[in-house]
This record gives structure tokens, sequence and C-alpha cells, in this order.
């Protein structure tokens, strides 16, 4: 999306959504034999979080821990004594909304962009069903504000190139 379809998309939300909050966060990515080991540090807290499966996947188990944020360097140090090597480090400014029963992300990262994603916790049994909601209202948003989405194929290519040039896109 551009700036103008972001701009557009936060007054809509600011009017019919209720916002949760603002911040910047780091998000740090570490290698892993399965799924995503990460830690996010946010303005107010840290988190462990470990997600099932693979990026740009539509469903994925998410365990996320809290932590302290001033132990962030402390957890920073143990994954990398244990084994886990930086993957690669994600900055960006996230604004939350509460819209329709969904949590909405409007994301910029830097280096990646401008993004939009819904999200809804639900139990294994009531995945499908909530998919195919959050499917349909992230649709609807996209026809209206006139925003192309963007195909898993591209998505995965994205992030492919940013995990290659992610000091060099973080220093610009």
């Amino acid at each position: 999306m551009n700036k103008t379809q972001y701009s557009q998309l936060k007054r809509f939300f600011n009017k019919h959504g209720k916002k949760l909050g603002s911040w910047s966060e780091t998000t740090v990515y570490y290698q892993a034999k399965q799924g995503d080991l990460r830690l996010r540090r946010t303005g107010n807290s840290s988190f462990f979080i470990y997600k099932q499966g693979h990026i740009h996947q539509a469903q994925r188990e998410e365990i996320e821990l809290p932590f302290a944020k001033k132990d962030f360097g402390k957890m920073e140090n143990i994954l990398i004594r244990m084994g886990h090597p930086v993957k690669m480090r994600w900055l960006r400014h996230r604004i939350v909304y509460s819209w329709q029963g969904s949590k909405v992300f409007l994301d910029n990262t830097v280096g990646n962009g401008l993004m939009i994603e819904l999200e809804k916790i639900c139990p294994n049994s009531a995945k499908g069903k909530v998919y195919k909601q959050i499917k349909k209202q992230l649709e609807k948003l996209l026809i209206q504000f006139k925003i192309k989405p963007t195909s898993k194929s591209e998505l995965n290519k994205r992030f492919d190139y940013y995990k290659r040039n992610w000091q060099k896109l973080l220093k610009k």
C-alpha cells in the first residue's frame, strides 16, 4: 500500500475502531530448526515469542511470554549462547485497533514498507470459521481503499530480500 492509503486507513480506524495503542518496536529473529523464534521490545514491555509454521502462513500457533523490558539484552545473550544466532532485526512503528471483533495492525516497517494485518485469537476448533471471517473483513478493506493484495509469493520474495539485506536497510 502507499502512504495515501495508509493515511486513509488510519483515519478510517480512528473513526470506526477503537485505538488500543501506538508504539515503536524492535523484533529480533533468531535461527531455529522449526518455526520462528523471536524477541520483541515495545514501548513498555518485552516478549519471548515462538510461532509454529512458516512466515506468511495464514494461521499459526503462537506462544508469547512477556518479560521485563530491562532484561531484553540478557534474553538476547541467552538465545545466542544457546546456539540461536540472530537471523535479522525488524524495526517498525505499529498502531493497533480493535474493529468488528478483530485486532487490526497498521505497520510502518523500516526497509519493508507499509502493511495491514488482521488478527483474531481463537481455539483450534474455530480457526477455519474465524479465518474466513477475517479474510472477508480484509478483502472488503482492500477493495474499499483500492489496495492491491500482495501474493504470498511476493511477500516471501520481499521477506527473503529483507533477510539478506536487513543490516543495510536499517542503516538508511
